[in-house]
């Protein structure tokens, strides 16, 4: 008997879990929830390299490390710096900027209710060797999301003001 219109037949989808799954919707329930937040984290991490723009600037008279300040409203910032709107504007770098400037600063600008936000933040404290702030900054990324915790645990692991591997920054 073929199919002709009018006629409907139905098809079985489900998918047969292989034993490796050991045939869990449990089980494969976390796999998923791990790739997306794995996808949301990398997409997070992407918006935040690729720079943010600032709806209204941020006045900052950041202490340089060779004992000059910039006076100025702070336009946009990334990963890697800052720009700064003085008669024109000029691209600084957190290198440039003295530790506690650069972690006050860039304190200022983020996403209070981001943790990647926050973890980013204290990873660069630490770097900076700023212990305190980093810590205070990690506490924030794991009250709002405390699976970060283990990326917390690898950062603090290196000694502070050394250089970490860094997913987002």
């Amino acid at each position: 008997q073929g199919m002709g219109l009018g006629h409907r037949q139905d098809v079985d989808c489900r998918v047969k879990f292989p034993a490796t799954f050991g045939g869990s919707h449990a089980k494969l329930d976390g796999v998923m929830k791990r790739i997306v937040f794995i996808c949301v984290y990398l997409f997070v991490a992407a918006l935040t390299a690729a720079g943010i723009t600032l709806d209204h600037p941020i006045p900052a008279e950041p202490l340089l490390k060779n004992g000059n300040t910039v006076r100025g409203n702070v336009t946009a910032w990334d990963a890697d710096g800052f720009t700064i709107q003085q008669d024109q504007d000029q691209t600084v770098k957190w290198d440039d900027v003295s530790p506690a400037s650069a972690f006050a600063l860039r304190a200022r600008l983020i996403d209070k209710k981001s943790a990647t936000d926050w973890l980013d933040l204290g990873e660069m404290g630490w770097k900076m060797n700023l212990k305190d702030q980093a810590r205070f900054a990690f506490s924030n990324a794991r009250r709002i999301d405390p699976t970060l915790q283990q990326r917390i645990t690898d950062i603090v692991s290196a000694q502070p003001g050394s250089q970490v591997s860094s997913g987002t920054s």
